[in-house]
C-alpha cells in the first residue's frame, strides 16, 4: 500500500489518527521512557535504590505506588508538572487541526495539546458519560488513557492497565472506539512499534474482523528491518517519515487536489469550505443535483486574493507580443490564451491548486479597475444624473475610464506616451435595450448637452468638484439626440394618459413611431380623416331609425355617431385600450337605404357629401353609444 493511497483515503475523510506520546515530543512533552525518568528523579535517593529506572513505565509506576503505600500523589504531582506546562511548539498539532478531513483522533496521551489548537471545535471524550458529547461538526478526541484534568482517569500503573483490559468492550465508549478502528483506515503517529499497550487493543479488534478490516499505516522515521517486519506482521504498512514531513506532504497533497475532490464528491461541502476558508478563500458551491460544483471564488471578507500561474507556451504562440501590448502599451481589452497555445499549465490561488494541465479550454486575463462614485451635473440645463460609477484602468502610459449612464456606455482613453502631446479619445455605445422612459430621457439629454459642448460638473464627493466644457461639437448627433428626446417625452405622455410604464423594449422604427403618433392624436383629441364612405353592421333596424336615415338626404348638418368597441393598440409591449369612437360625417347620405328597407342587408353605408369623414378616438368609453344628427 502506498503513501498515495493513504493520502486519497484521508481526502475521502476515511482516516482516524491514532496519536502516541511521540507526537507530543516536539511540543516539549516526554515519551514513555522520559516520563519514567521524571518519576524516578522525584524519588528520594533511598527510594531510588528500591526501584528499577529501566523497567517498563507501567512497572515503574506500579512500584512507586507500592513504595508510597498505595498513594498516587507523587505520580499526580509529576504528571501535573510535566503536562500542564506551556508547550514549546504546536506546529504539528496545528497542522492536523488545519486538515478538517480528520473527524476522529484516538490518543493515549494525557496532555491537552489538541484541545489547545482546536479550541471550541473539539469534543473531548475520556469517560463513558462523555460519549454524549460526540459531534458531527467537531473533531472528536477519544483519550483512552485518560486526561490530565482528571487524575482518576489516568491509566499508568500495571494495575491501571489490568483494569483497563478488563473493561466491558461493549460499553458505548469502547463500542465507539472499536467501530472507528473497524470501519476506518488507521494512521499511527508518534508510536513506538514496541508499545505493547496499543497493540493489545488492536489485537482484540483485528481478531474479530479478520480480513474485513481496512488498511492501517504507521509513520515513523528510519525504522530498522526488524521493526518493519513487526509492523507487517500486524498488517500495518510502514511509511518512512517524521510526523512533520508526513503532515506537510499530506497538506500539500490536499492543497493540490481540494477542488478536484469536491468535483469528484470525495469531500463533503462542509470540509471543503473549512479547508478553503483556512486559506483566506471564500468559495460558493452550487448544488448540481447530488453533487456540488464551484460557482465562484473570492477572497474572504471581500479581500483580494493572491496566486500564481505557471505555463509553458507552444512554439507558434504570439502570446509574448499580446502580453507586451496588454501590460506595457495600454491595451485594456482582456488578454486571452487558448488551450492549444499551452504545453503545460498550473494556476494556484492562496496556495490551493485551482487548475492544472488540460483543465481549461481558455484563459482570459482582465485588468481590475479602481471604482470611483460620482454625480454628473449640467447646472444651466437643470440635468443631474446621480450615483454613477467610474471604472478606471491604469497602464504604464495610458489611462482608460469606463462608465455607464443608465443604458449608455461611455469610454475615455488617455494616451500619455508623448507627455508633450497627450492624446484623448472617447467612444459611446448604447445598449440594445431601452430599460425605461425616464432613464432614456436623461441619456439623451446628456448626449444633447455633450455634443453642444455645455459645461458639466463632476462631483466626486461633497468637497471635490471638476467643472469642464464638453470637448466635441457635433450638429448631427445633437439633432439625433433631440429626435430621441421628442420620442421619449411623447412616450412619457402616453404613460401618464394610460397609467402604464414602458420597460425593456428594443426597436424604435417607423412602425413604432407611427403607432406612437396615432396614440398621441388619441390623447390630444385630434381628428383622423377617413375616406368618404363608412359602413356599419347592425341587427334589425327600427322603422323610427329608418325614418331618420331617410331624412338625412335633406339635412345639411353632420351625422354624429358615438360608438364603444374593444379597440386596442400595441405599443412597445403595452396593450392600450381605446374603447370610445366618435364618427362625424359632414353632409351625410345613406347610399343603400332601399336595401335596408327591404331587409336584404344589415350593413349601413353612409357617404359624406364633403368627400371625407372625421374620426375621433378616446381612451374612455362613452356612457351611452348612440347616433345623433346635430
Amino acid at each position: 500500500m502506498s503513501e498515495t493511497e493513504l493520502f486519497e483515503a484521508i481526502r475521502r475523510e476515511d482516516v482516524v489518527i491514532f496519536a502516541g506520546a511521540g507526537f507530543s515530543r516536539y511540543a516539549g512533552y516526554p515519551t514513555g521512557g522520559q516520563l519514567g525518568q521524571y518519576l524516578f528523579d522525584a524519588l528520594t535517593a533511598q527510594e531510588q535504590k528500591k526501584v528499577n529506572v529501566h523497567a517498563p513505565l507501567d512497572h515503574l509506576a506500579e512500584d512507586i505506588v507500592r513504595l508510597k503505600h498505595g498513594s498516587r500523589d507523587l505520580l499526580d504531582t509529576v504528571l501535573d508538572g510535566v503536562f500542564t506546562k506551556p508547550p514549546v511548539n504546536l506546529a504539528d498539532h496545528e497542522l492536523v487541526a488545519a486538515i478538517p478531513h480528520f473527524k476522529t483522533i484516538i490518543t493515549t496521551n494525557y496532555d491537552t495539546l489538541f484541545e489547545q489548537v482546536y479550541g471550541s471545535d473539539i469534543s473531548v471524550i475520556f469517560r463513558e458519560s462523555d460519549i454524549l458529547k460526540w459531534g458531527d461538526n467537531k473533531l472528536n478526541l477519544l483519550k483512552i488513557h485518560g486526561d490530565i484534568s482528571d487524575k482518576s482517569s489516568i491509566i499508568l500503573t500495571r494495575e491501571d492497565y489490568s483494569l483497563f483490559y478488563g473493561k466491558d468492550y461493549s460499553s458505548p465508549f469502547w463500542a465507539t472506539i472499536i467501530k472507528e478502528i473497524a470501519t476506518k483506515t488507521i494512521l499511527f503517529l508518534g508510536y513506538g512499534y514496541e508499545d505493547p499497550n496499543i497493540w493489545a487493543i488492536f489485537k482484540h479488534v483485528y481478531e474479530h474482523l479478520g480480513d474485513l478490516r481496512k488498511p492501517a499505516y504507521f509513520v515513523g522515521p528510519d525504522q530498522d528491518e526488524e521493526k518493519i517486519h513487526f509492523l507487517n506482521s500486524k498488517g500495518i504498512h510502514y511509511l518512512n517519515h517524521t510526523g512533520e514531513t508526513f503532515l506537510n506532504a499530506l497538506f500539500k497533497n490536499i492543497q493540490d487536489n481540494i477542488f478536484r475532490d469536491i468535483d469528484a464528491q470525495w469531500v463533503s461541502p462542509e470540509t471543503f469550505r473549512k479547508f478553503t476558508s483556512n486559506h483566506k478563500v471564500s468559495v460558493t458551491l452550487k448544488d448540481a443535483g447530488g453533487s456540488f460544483k464551484v460557482q465562484s471564488i473570492q477572497g474572504s471578507d471581500g479581500k483580494e486574493m493572491h496566486g500564481n500561474m505557471k505555463f509553458t507556451l507552444g512554439a507558434q504562440s504570439d502570446f509574448p507580443e499580446r502580453y507586451n501590448a496588454f501590460f506595457n502599451k495600454g491595451q485594456f481589452q482582456e488578454l486571452t490564451l487558448g488551450q492549444e497555445e499551452l504545453s503545460s499549465f498550473r494556476m494556484d490561488v492562496e496556495g490551493l491548486k485551482l487548475f492544472g494541465d488540460g483543465e481549461l479550454s481558455e484563459i482570459s486575463i482582465k485588468k481590475m479597475p479602481k471604482e470611483i462614485p460620482f454625480d454628473l451635473v449640467f447646472a444651466s440645463q437643470g440635468l443631474e444624473i446621480r450615483n454613477l460609477t467610474a471604472h478606471i484602468f491604469t497602464g504604464k502610459k495610458s489611462i482608460n475610464i469606463k462608465t455607464k449612464i443608465h443604458t449608455l456606455n461611455f469610454e475615455l482613453t488617455i494616451n500619455m506616451s508623448n507627455p508633450a502631446d497627450i492624446d484623448a479619445k472617447w467612444s459611446m455605445e448604447h445598449d440594445a435595450i431601452y430599460r425605461n422612459v425616464n432613464e432614456e430621457i436623461e441619456v439623451h439629454q446628456f448626449l444633447k448637452n455633450f455634443f453642444e459642448q455645455k459645461e458639466v460638473s463632476i462631483y466626486l464627493n461633497k468637497d471635490t468638484k471638476i467643472t469642464k466644457a464638453c470637448p466635441t461639437y457635433n450638429a448631427a448627433h445633437i439633432k439625433q439626440a433631440e429626435n430621441f428626446l421628442i420620442y421619449f417625452n411623447a412616450l412619457k405622455e402616453v404613460e401618464r394618459a394610460f397609467g402604464v410604464r414602458f420597460a425593456h423594449f428594443y426597436d424604435i422604427d417607423k412602425e413604432s413611431s407611427d403607432d406612437l403618433n396615432t396614440t398621441l392624436k388619441v390623447i390630444r383629441g385630434e381628428k383622423f380623416v377617413l375616406e368618404d364612405t363608412i359602413e356599419f353592421s347592425f341587427g334589425e333596424l327600427s322603422s323610427e331609425l329608418l325614418g331618420k336615415l331617410e331624412n338625412l338626404k335633406d339635412s345639411k348638418l353632420p351625422l354624429e355617431l358615438y360608438i364603444n368597441s374593444n379597440r386596442r393598440m400595441l405599443l412597445h409591449g403595452q396593450s392600450l385600450a381605446i374603447p370610445g369612437e366618435h364618427i362625424q360625417v359632414p353632409l351625410p347620405r345613406v347610399t343603400n337605404l332601399d336595401e335596408l328597407k327591404q331587409g336584404t342587408t344589415k350593413k349601413l353605408k353612409i357617404k359624406s357629401g364633403s368627400g371625407e369623414i372625421h374620426q375621433f378616438l378616446r381612451i374612455e368609453p362613452f356612457a351611452e353609444a348612440f347616433l345623433n344628427q346635430s
